[in-house]
């Protein structure tokens, strides 16, 4: 029987406690060509995580996420002055941080972005 290793992060300072633990990470360890991810990545990130890989920039020049690992959030806390945060919980409404949201399901996720020059 194998053991897993686990994988989190712990911040502490005065006020805030922010602790993430993940689960086993399905890494893509080779580059995949532009055309690649805004075609075939982006249609599965869109059916299976509700992302997108490819899009255009504020500025409006398009811009790609080569994903380079997933793993599912396994737990998660954060209090504020002993306050807690909450619960750990699907994204229900979009965070507007560009053109893609990140996944529905709490997940730690490794990118490489490439923009298009002016």
């Amino acid at each position: 029987m194998s053991k897993e290793r686990k994988k989190n992060i712990e911040i502490e300072s005065k006020n805030l406690s922010i602790f993430i633990e993940w689960g086993w990470s399905f890494p893509i360890p080779f580059n995949r060509p532009r055309w690649f991810i805004s075609n075939f990545e982006y249609f599965f990130a869109n059916l299976f995580f509700g992302t997108k890989t490819h899009g255009k920039t504020k500025d409006n020049r398009k811009e790609w996420y080569m994903v380079r690992s997933i793993s599912r959030v396994r737990h998660a806390s954060a209090k504020y002055k002993g306050k807690s945060f909450g619960s750990i919980a699907k994204i229900s409404s979009p965070i507007n941080f560009g053109f893609s949201d990140p996944p529905k399901n709490p997940s730690s996720v490794r990118v490489t972005s490439m923009i298009e020059k002016n």
